[in-house]
Order: structure tokens, then sequence, then C-alpha cells
């Protein structure tokens, strides 16, 4: 999927013509007629049928089993879709068996598994900050925002995203987050240590740098992956900032006085988390050519595994 589904210079003759829509479907959410993931799956319905009024349909399948729970049919929240009239169908329905052209199915997948209750998913209405998303997902969740004001609308989503691929962008790394069990585990054991360090002011001097600020954030809300990937690139944005800090050219090594501050810092850290002496060799030997990663990925993993337990 791109970045973006929707021109940034079509927006502000997009939103005029589906604002309406998407402020009602807010109202029966707030009066309790529709639940969270019902709201979301018309948010992203009202936006696809107005730009792809012909072309939106994928391919056909069913992810799962009927819910056979009471829900209001589709044809009846949408009533100028025409092509929806004969159909009883519900939003859940409507995601489990039909795909979105261009759309990844990991998002049909997770509205679905948040429908069951299976994926802990938290709807806000706001651009939450890294710290808020590293937040909820050390607390097993992910978040997935819908903006509603015509000004929100007429942009895109910091800069990057229109406000369609944004709900679309959360729901994917929402499935990213969740799918896998031993994955999830790592993940969080990973964002816990990086949270009790961000509290504790570890990164604070870093944080000012703005390049180091760009990947932090990246790294603790929009990174999803295994524990090893994501302690391999900590480590990567930590030393690129200490060749900005020294000037020194990104190609080049650190001299070895540098290099013993880096390690220095470094072990520091690992020491804050709690890592062993057994164990701090193997964070220390990450991205090195000496890593072994049957060894040291999977001693890696299985201390932030632990971290949760």
């Amino acid at each position: 999927m791109s970045q973006y589904l929707i021109e940034e210079s079509r927006l502000t003759s997009l939103t005029p013509k589906i604002h309406p829509f998407l402020l009602k479907y807010y109202q029966l959410f707030q009066q309790q007629h529709l639940r969270d993931f019902e709201l979301v799956g018309l948010y992203i319905l009202t936006y696809f049928f107005q730009i792809y009024p012909r072309t939106w349909k994928g391919s056909e399948f069913v992810l799962f089993e009927d819910l056979n729970l009471p829900r209001p049919s589709l044809k009846t929240l949408m009533p100028e879709q025409v092509f929806l009239k004969t159909s009883d169908g519900s939003v859940y329905d409507f995601f489990n068996r039909y795909r979105l052209k261009t759309i990844p199915l990991s998002a049909h997948r997770s509205l679905c598994l948040w429908a069951q209750g299976t994926y802990p998913v938290e709807l806000v209405f706001h651009i939450p900050t890294a710290h808020e998303v590293l937040t909820y997902q050390t607390q097993n969740k992910r978040m997935v925002t819908l903006l509603f004001e015509k000004s929100e609308l007429n942009s895109f989503v910091l800069e990057q995203r229109d406000p369609l691929s944004f709900v679309i962008h959360d729901l994917i790394h929402a499935d990213h987050f969740f799918k896998d069990a031993s994955v999830r585990e790592g993940q969080l054991g990973f964002y816990r240590c990086m949270l009790q360090s961000f509290l504790n002011g570890f990164f604070h001097e870093d944080l000012k740098d703005p390049d180091f600020a760009k990947g932090f954030e990246y790294l603790i809300s929009d990174m999803n992956s295994v524990s090893l990937h994501l302690m391999m690139s900590l480590k990567t944005i930590l030393i690129h900032a200490f060749h900005r800090k020294y000037q020194i050219p990104l190609k080049e090594k650190l001299p070895l006085d540098i290099r013993f501050r880096f390690e220095t810092y470094y072990s520091a850290l690992l020491t804050q988390w709690g890592v062993c002496e057994q164990k701090k060799p193997a964070f220390q030997m990450l991205n090195e050519t000496a890593f072994c990663r049957s060894q040291h990925g999977s001693m890696i993993a299985d201390f932030f595994r632990q971290k949760i337990s």
C-alpha cells in the first residue's frame, strides 16, 4: 500500500461531499447506536465509495465465520449507495467478505478481529503523540485514529497521509502487533523497557537532536516488528546520534575514545533495563560481524519476553 490513497490537492473538494455523512455516523456512535469498529468501517467506506465509486471492489473471500450478533445493516446506514440496497449484511459482514481495492488484507483482518474482541484496539479522535502510542503498546493495546474536523480532513495528517490512509495504516499496524503472540510478547517487553527509560529521562539529551527524535519516535510508535529487529534499530539510531554529536561521517567508524563513550552509555541503558552480565555481550555485539543470530539473537528475544512475565 502506498503512503497515501488520495492526493492532498483533492482533499478540499472531497471533504464537503463526505463530511455530512461522517458527522451522521459520529452522532450515531455518540448515541451508542454504533460500536467503535462500525464507526471505523463506515468512515473507510464513505471515503472509498466516493473516490472509487465503481472500482472499489477487489476479491471476495470469507475471513471468519459469521458472528451472529444483532447489528444494523449496511444498506440502512448507507442508503445513498444503490448497490447496497439488496444486501442485508453489516459493516462486519462487508469487511469479512469484500476486499477493498488496494487495501491490504491485514486491515480487513484487524477490523474483523477488533469486532470479535480478539484485538484490543482503542478508538481515539485526535492525533496521538509517539509517547501515547508507546504507552498504549506497553498495555497490550493499539490505537486507531478518526478525524472529523474539516480542517483536519482538508490536509495530510502529519504531512504524510490523507485521513483515509491514516486509518488504514493504524489497522495494519494493529494486525502486525497482535497477529503473532510470540512476536507480540517480545514487542511488549521492548516497549516496556523503552517507556521505563523514557520516563526516567535517559534519552532526554538525545531527543534534543531532531534526527534522533525522528528515528526514536518512529521506533516507539510505528515500527511493529520482532524485538531483535527493534533492538537493532535502536542501537543504530543511538550510534548515529554519536556520529552527529561528534561530527563524524556515518560511513566512518567511531574513533576508539568516542566508541568507548558510546559503549559506556549503551551499557548504562542495558543496566537500567536489568540485563544481566551474562546477556550483555549479546546486546553489545548487535550489528557487529561477531553477532550470531541463532545464539545472541535468541538471548535477546528471551530477555524481552521475560520482561512481561
